[in-house]
């Protein structure tokens, strides 16, 4: 059995679905309530994605930056780091 819920669209544009399994109604239920759950305390963590720099947050971008840290290293992260400041930096003087 499956559950589903739609959540509204993310940054990039699609539809933003989350869904719980199980081998019967109530178990189906239970594991999207507890999805929904996750989702809510921001342990989800979506891609920047192609969000317009107007609607992106410092804290957007800590999270995608948490969510790197995980599976890269430190100057890599460093890396990543400089390049998105640097192309906000242009985008802002461009657009004054």
């Amino acid at each position: 059995m499956f559950a589903t819920a739609n959540l509204g669209f993310g940054p990039s544009g699609k539809r933003i679905v989350k869904r719980g399994s199980g081998k019967t109604k109530t178990e189906a239920k239970n594991k999207l309530k507890e999805v929904l759950r996750d989702h809510e305390d921001g342990r989800a963590i979506p891609p920047l994605g192609a969000r317009k720099l107007r609607d992106l947050s410092a804290e957007d971008v800590d999270r995608w930056l948490a969510a790197k840290a995980k599976t890269l290293s430190t100057r890599t992260l460093q890396s990543i780091h400089s390049c998105l400041n640097r192309s906000v930096k242009r985008v802002m003087a461009r657009e004054r």
